[in-house]
């Protein structure tokens, strides 16, 4: 063997070394991140329960803009704030189609995308979305309004218009069960 090779090794060798170094310590600190991650307190809905629900505009697949304004009703109302690229948002699809099928003779479900339409369309039909679903004209107008900065988040709103619950994230079995679904 040359000397040229036997450097090279090494080289090569102390390489691989500090690689694996740097996975191990790269792999430990991933742990203390995601422990301190579970200690933080969640976050809390934007929703004020009790208070109306601000009207907003939207913008449904085959439509023109128009203003989703959840006054008074016969009905309740659940709503789906979702963004089509959000894992936690596809994770909760399963939860919000079961909520939907449940609910649906006795409550207004809808999906307020903060997409575009043709996003949002694909997303449907990807999804098989049984719920009718808009898509929000303006997501930063309805951040600054709604307070909306963290999706998913399901709210429900009473027959006065008024938030009467509100769920920020991936749903729970007793988030499921406070709505009226076994889990």
């Amino acid at each position: 063997m040359s000397a040229n090779f036997r450097v090279y090794s090494i080289f090569l060798h102390g390489a691989l070394v500090a690689l694996a170094m740097c996975s191990l310590l790269l792999v430990r600190q991933n742990r203390l991140l995601g422990d301190r991650l579970t200690l933080q307190q969640p976050q809390q809905s934007a929703f004020q329960i009790g208070e109306p629900l601000t009207p907003f505009e939207v913008q449904a697949a085959d439509s023109s803009p128009q203003l989703l304004d959840i006054g008074a009703s016969k009905r309740p109302r659940l709503l789906f704030f979702f963004n089509t690229s959000c894992g936690a948002c596809r994770e909760n699809q399963t939860r919000w189609r079961a909520l939907y099928e449940a609910l649906a003779d006795s409550t207004e479900v809808i999906g307020v995308s903060l997409d575009g339409p043709e996003p949002t369309r694909a997303y449907v039909d990807e999804m098989e979305l049984p719920f009718p679903t808009v898509s929000v004209t303006d997501p930063a107008s309805l951040a600054q309004t709604l307070g909306l900065n963290l999706i998913p988040e399901t709210v429900l709103v009473d027959t006065q218009g008024k938030v009467a619950d509100a769920w920020l994230g991936v749903l729970t079995d007793d988030n499921l069960q406070q709505l009226g679904l076994d889990s």
